[in-house]
């Protein structure tokens, strides 16, 4: 799995690949009241990032940020309900 300090900047994983063979990474935009992922990646740990050409046709997808910054919340409020943590 990719190293998170191996990360090109302002990337994120969104689809982590298991054996070392790397994530699908995604560039996040935040300008004001949505989200944005664009120019979608594939980067490794022994490889050079190459971002161009890994997935032309994929994206760009906008999120509503409100909506978007409570998916977390909402995914560690059921993780806790289920483990009967809080």
């Amino acid at each position: 799995m990719i190293g998170l300090k191996n990360l090109a900047a302002d990337f994120v994983p969104v689809l982590v690949l298991n054996l070392g063979c790397g994530s699908v990474t995604v560039e996040v935009e935040r300008p004001s009241s949505f989200v944005t992922w664009r120019n979608f990646g594939y980067q490794n740990d022994y490889e050079p990032f190459e971002q161009s050409g890994i997935f032309p046709h994929l994206g760009p997808f906008t999120f509503d940020r409100v909506e978007y910054d409570a998916v977390p919340q909402q995914f560690r409020d059921g993780f806790e309900a289920q483990r009967g943590v809080g």
